[in-house]
């Protein structure tokens, strides 16, 4: 039993390894949306309280602008893939009940991980062009 648990990293199946490694990016993507809105709050509030409309184009072409904007997007992205991810699950969950064939691998788990991956990348990606 204590081998199951060692070579999951604590967890029971490789499924709830994932599971709770998707959970734990959620925390993380919302934790860098959650750090972005307040560097914005504090950038509103006390750096340009009223006067944002004269300063727009300085900011709006800014380091700082242009690093809150990856810190965002960013947050978002890490936020959808372990969203995807964990659809993905449930969505194997729900088919594998209903006698899916085949075992599931850490391989096979991999490989729906990268194709999901893909997916929300090209998904995220797409309105940038």
């Amino acid at each position: 039993s204590s081998g199951i648990n060692a070579e999951y990293g604590g967890c029971k199946t490789a499924i709830a390894l994932v599971n709770k490694s998707m959970v734990i990016l959620i925390a993380l993507g919302d934790f860098l949306i959650g750090l972005y809105l307040l560097i914005i709050a504090f950038k509103d509030t006390i750096v340009y309280s009223k006067k944002y409309c004269e300063e727009q184009l300085d900011w709006l072409y800014s380091r700082e602008c242009a690093m809150l904007g990856v810190l965002s997007t960013l947050g978002s992205q890490i936020s959808l893939f372990a969203m995807a991810v964990l659809s993905m699950i449930r969505l194997h969950g729900i088919h594998g009940s209903l006698r899916m064939p085949g075992e599931v691998t850490p391989a096979k788990i991999i490989q729906v991980i990268l194709i999901v991956f893909a997916i929300t990348l090209a998904a995220g990606t797409r309105t940038l062009r």
